[in-house]
């Protein structure tokens, strides 16, 4: 993968897109009224921001 931005060259980062990868298959199978849905997609993708926010935060 070849990284466009700062923030895409760190290890914290290039792991948080691979927990969203693992993660997408599964809330695709839970109910969408199931609370943890919501919570499991939320807390992937606030990964990947607070990874970008701490970047430019250096």
């Amino acid at each position: 993968m070849e990284a466009y931005f700062d923030h895409e060259k760190l290890k914290v980062y290039q792991q948080a897109i691979e927990f969203i990868k693992w993660c997408n298959p599964i809330l695709k199978k839970l109910p969408r009224k199931l609370a943890a849905l919501y919570q499991l997609d939320r807390a992937s993708t606030q990964l990947t921001s607070s990874c970008i926010s701490f970047r430019f935060c250096l």
